[in-house]
């Protein structure tokens, strides 16, 4: 039986791995890029023939798309990871509803519970940070000094901010100098609150 979850990891390696993108592989199998979108978000699976199709594209085995190794036969699938797409990061915390659930990301490396993604809205980070990116979080409540935060004010929606810690409060500074930077004296910290560290963007095309 077709493990799905390990399909769904070896597709997303093998294709970034190729360089290629998902549109690009979906137009090579005369498919849809959202099919191969469903398929890396381990939401459907294709029949044995496409699978076929995959493994010659990448000039690899359908085991190696299958199986638990990378495509020189050694096990590193035990570093991929499947992080979840939020619609937001929220005060407290505590995982997300079947609403809240965009979707997954799989990357290279040690992300626990602990990280989540979210997408990019608005253009107050541009250009180091654009709308649509993918923001891998690191859930915390609190940053180093000139670190990018999720930034929750006065209990709205979350967005990132530079963090500049300075006496006698906190500058919440945009990248983007269209925007104005926010400072918030010590008596005002209260309305400001701090949920995560970013720790990396990832554009998607």
């Amino acid at each position: 039986m077709l493990n799905s979850d390990l399909f769904s990891r070896n597709l997303y390696m093998y294709r970034t791995k190729a360089g290629m993108t998902q549109k690009e592989v979906a137009e090579k199998i005369g498919i849809r890029q959202q099919t191969v979108a469903a398929w890396e978000a381990n939401r459907s699976t294709p029949c044995p023939d496409i699978i076929g199709m995959l493994a010659k594209m990448f000039g690899i085995t359908t085991d190696q798309l299958l199986l638990e190794q990378d495509g020189r036969g050694n096990a590193l699938m035990g570093k991929i990871k499947k992080v979840p797409i939020v619609s937001h990061v929220k005060a407290g915390f505590q995982g997300y509803t079947e609403d809240e659930l965009l979707g997954y990301e799989y990357i290279d490396g040690d992300y626990d519970a602990e990280y989540v993604f979210v997408h990019v809205e608005g253009d107050s980070m541009a250009p180091q940070i654009m709308e649509g990116d993918l923001a891998l979080i690191h859930l915390q409540e609190d940053v180093e000094n000139g670190e990018v935060a999720v930034v929750m004010i006065e209990n709205q929606l979350s967005s990132l901010k530079r963090v500049l810690k300075q006496a006698g409060g906190i500058l919440l500074q945009p990248f983007n100098t269209s925007y104005p930077a926010q400072f918030f004296p010590t008596e005002a910290l209260y309305k400001i609150r701090i949920l995560g560290k970013l720790v990396k963007t990832m554009r998607r095309w």
